[in-house]
């Protein structure tokens, strides 16, 4: 149940990208010969993408099914932010990288800390290309090492800060629940010891006016 509603709530979110994606497109300004087409094309699959994930989303799965629709999620998700990074990777001092939180932090709450590992190693090459893209395009100012491992750094420490806070909580929900039912069974054996005890004081009393001397 938890991760069906995970699901059908980043599925929310991923349609107000949607909408997101379409207003920064349509407001960028001196894209190269091509670019604007590629950006387009981006956000028409984003789009796509995420309304038959949102179809998926709403269905009731099993174990398995939710575990793929959950990694085919991410996947996606990660797809797209990649290709949305290289594209704009024409704008010189564009914050454009920082997209690759988005997948970054649904990784981390998703599969935890080996998830958080998982997506800062798949967004490596897409950082370093992103660069080499740049650089190519402003060589005034060589190939940035620093800069790459700048945001490998930040999105690692960011995943596993959420994946860590994930973790906690699950541990206090898991305490809670656990109480919970703890005091529902202490609560049925009090309500039993309580019909065992009007039981017996009926028994009682039936069994006194019926005494003769």
């Amino acid at each position: 149940q938890r991760q069906r509603d995970l699901e059908r709530w980043i599925a929310w979110i991923r349609l107000t990208a949607v909408v997101f994606a379409v207003v920064q497109v349509a407001i960028g300004r001196d894209y190269p010969g091509g670019y604007e087409a590629r950006a387009w094309t981006a956000t028409a699959v984003l789009g796509v993408g995420s309304v038959v994930l949102f179809v998926l989303a709403r269905r009731t799965w099993g174990p398995q099914g939710q575990k793929a629709l959950g990694l085919a999620a991410v996947a996606f998700d990660f797809a797209a932010v990649s290709a949305f990074v290289l594209i704009y990777s024409f704008e010189r001092a564009g914050p454009i990288r920082q997209l690759l939180f988005l997948p970054l932090i649904e990784g981390a709450v998703r599969y935890g800390i080996p998830g958080a590992f998982v997506l800062t190693a798949l967004s490596a090459p897409v950082i370093a290309a992103s660069e080499s893209l740049r650089e190519n395009r402003f060589s005034i100012r060589g190939y940035r090492y620093d800069y790459v491992t700048l945001q490998l750094g930040i999105e690692l420490l960011m995943g596993l800060i959420v994946a860590w806070l994930l973790l906690r909580l699950e541990r206090q929900t898991d305490v809670a629940e656990s109480r919970a039912a703890e005091a529902e069974r202490f609560r049925d054996q009090l309500g039993r010891r309580a019909d065992v005890l009007e039981a017996a004081n009926r028994c009682a009393r039936a069994l006194s006016s019926s005494l003769e001397l």
